[in-house]
């Protein structure tokens, strides 16, 4: 059985605006915004971690650090996707099921289990079959 492809209107009025110039200068392909904001955030990032003495040498290749690799991680955070989500809001999901949310769920709420063992007040009531009276014996020649 084949998923079938539910249509809204929410996906509609959804769209990516993307940006096609800065300052009246064309750009050599259109970029959306969660892509500029994925680069800014990978070339901060490498910008902070340049200044540590053990990544000093990243300063040494500047066009494969500083132009490359935010390229790179803004096709692949906008393109991949994992489980229908981008990569970001899968990694979330992730991290809330396995850490944040709880264990147990029972109609959404969250419950714990006693660790005591059980014991009832009740009476049990249970049948004994002698060897002599099961189908089974009989069936089996014992």
């Amino acid at each position: 059985m084949e998923p079938k492809l539910c249509r809204n209107y929410r996906s509609i009025w959804k769209f990516e605006k993307k940006l096609y110039s800065i300052q009246d200068k064309k750009l050599p392909f259109p970029v959306t915004y969660n892509q500029l904001i994925i680069a800014g955030i990978t070339l901060l990032g490498i910008f902070i971690l340049s200044r540590f003495p053990f990544l000093s040498s990243i300063n040494d290749k500047w066009m494969f650090w500083y132009l490359l690799v935010p390229f790179l991680s803004a096709w692949f955070f906008s393109r991949f996707k994992a489980d229908g989500k981008p990569p970001l809001k899968y990694a979330w999901s992730r991290f809330r099921h396995l850490y944040l949310e709880p264990d147990l769920l029972n109609r959404y709420n969250a419950f714990t289990v006693s660790k005591k063992p059980m014991k009832y007040k009740a009476k049990m009531k249970y049948r004994r079959f002698k060897d002599e009276n099961t189908v089974s014996s009989k069936l089996l020649g014992k």
